[in-house]
């Protein structure tokens, strides 16, 4: 029977809505049966739930209350969401997300309420990822980090001879999950096996990497090689890039 919420009605007998209050009855059942513990289980139990399940939405749905600008006061949430993905994500969204439903500091006094697909990484479009290609991740507070491999070029020592190479990365390359807003951290690892050792001057430090000017969307790579040798070989490092 399907839920009634008018029953019983005024003035009517409690037999002539017995059929009725039965199948509100059966109704909560049904509703308390999906997710929930047992109605009548165990003492302590009540109210809990044995997993949460979230349908689809077609669209953002409303959270009440509004967010309030000057004090950040807000509903917070859970839903699930197919798509769309805040703008600039590559490649597109074809699977249902789960999303946060955040509260953000705004420009000057004022907060702002923001969507999250915190579920939304590279094993969302990929299956099995690899350790040598781009990857990226959220987490529900909106953090985004971006992962991958780059090459330091080679260098020719050439006057002023300061052997220093440079290579920009642009963390918003197509094709790879989310864009930043803004950089706020690059973290730079050189792979081990490209190292490269002077043979004439072995007390000269080699391969040393740093990075340098980042801006909202790029960092730069730069190599510093002692010596004046020329060098042709190419370091690969691996970068874990942070921001929002």
């Amino acid at each position: 029977m399907p839920w009634n919420s008018g029953i019983p009605q005024p003035a009517q007998a409690i037999s002539a809505t017995t059929g009725d209050i039965q199948g509100n009855f059966l109704a909560v059942q049904t509703w308390t049966n999906v997710d929930h513990v047992q109605i009548d289980g165990l003492l302590g139990a009540e109210g809990k739930h044995n997993k949460v399940t979230l349908m689809n939405q077609a669209v953002v749905p409303p959270f009440t209350p509004n967010i309030a600008p000057a004090t950040g006061v807000s509903a917070l949430g859970l839903y699930a969401l197919a798509g769309p993905l805040p703008a600039g994500s590559n490649p597109a969204n074809t699977t249902t997300q789960l999303y946060a439903h955040v509260v953000r500091k705004g420009a000057g006094v004022n907060y702002t309420t923001s969507e999250i697909p915190f579920s939304y990484s590279v094993l969302t479009q990929q299956q099995t990822p690899s350790n040598t290609a781009f990857g990226y991740t959220y987490l529900p507070s909106g953090i985004i980090m971006k992962w991958g491999r780059s090459p330091a070029n080679a260098i020719r020592p050439v006057a002023p001879f300061d052997n220093l190479s440079y290579v920009v990365v642009d963390a918003n390359f197509a094709g790879t999950g989310p864009t930043f807003t803004k950089i706020l951290s690059v973290q730079l690892t050189p792979k081990a096996a490209d190292f490269i050792v002077y043979v004439d001057n072995p007390n000269t430090y080699n391969n040393v990497i740093s990075v340098t000017n980042i801006t909202n969307t790029t960092f730069t790579i730069q190599r510093n090689d002692g010596g004046t040798n020329s060098i042709s070989a190419t370091v690969q490092v691996y970068w874990l890039c942070i921001g929002y």
